[in-house]
């Protein structure tokens, strides 16, 4: 119900994420994201890939995909930006949605701007178990859930392309999340015991889950 919602209210806003020169409203919100994770690219050539938790929870062609994320990050943009523009949360996560009866209630706008189709289901789909609030395990079905009802939402909306708006879903969810392994890595080569305030090693037992579905998204791009 959420995702046909956003959907149909981000079909309705196209023309005010076009014509709008409010200072508040934000733009190229992603790129900014993605250029500020340019840091854990630091952690590629640490000694913290051969501790045993990151040997046992990450493969070996890890760094290989991930950094091939970033070095092609412009494809996975633009990919994006070719969806139509429409006005994003930026934050879409469950714990920022609600259920009031029949209607679904979204709050901390803190980061609104004017963005594209894909984007925050992109951003949820990742969120929801980066999060913890839903198992890896189910990973699947709310992709397919989430981005079939998304979809069914923008359908009545005029020059909507489909196929356009699936492929930004791809390029958000792999793009915004290349840095999660690097950031595991990182962790480990700082010694830190918590990692999104969950233990190092029950964290990366969800996170390590994850991460192939991130390089997933990527590939599908190619």
């Amino acid at each position: 119900m959420a995702a046909v919602a956003l959907g149909e209210v981000q079909g309705r806003t196209h023309a005010l994420a076009v014509g709008s020169t409010e200072p508040w409203l934000g733009r190229y919100w992603l790129r900014r994201y993605v250029e500020r994770r340019r840091l854990f690219l630091d952690v590629l050539d640490k000694p913290a890939w051969n501790h045993p938790l990151v040997r046992e929870y990450l493969p070996p062609d890890t760094a290989r995909e991930a950094a091939a994320i970033w070095h092609e990050r412009e494809v996975f943009l633009s990919a994006v930006e070719a969806a139509p523009l429409c006005l994003c949360h930026n934050d879409l996560h469950p714990g920022n949605l609600f259920a009031e009866g029949l209607t679904t209630v979204l709050i901390d706008w803190g980061f609104v701007g004017a963005g594209h189709a894909g984007e925050d289901v992109g951003n949820l789909i990742f969120d929801a178990m980066l999060d913890f609030f839903v198992a890896p395990g189910d990973f699947e079905d709310l992709q397919d859930a989430l981005t079939e009802g998304y979809l069914e939402g923008l359908a009545n909306s005029p020059e909507v392309d489909i196929d356009i708006v699936r492929r930004s879903i791809w390029a958000s969810g792999a793009v915004k999340y290349f840095w999660i392994p690097l950031s595991m890595v990182d962790a480990v080569e700082q010694g830190r015991t918590m990692v999104n305030r969950r233990p190092l090693q029950e964290a990366f037992a969800v996170w390590a889950q994850v991460v192939p579905k991130i390089f997933e998204f990527a590939r599908r791009l190619q």
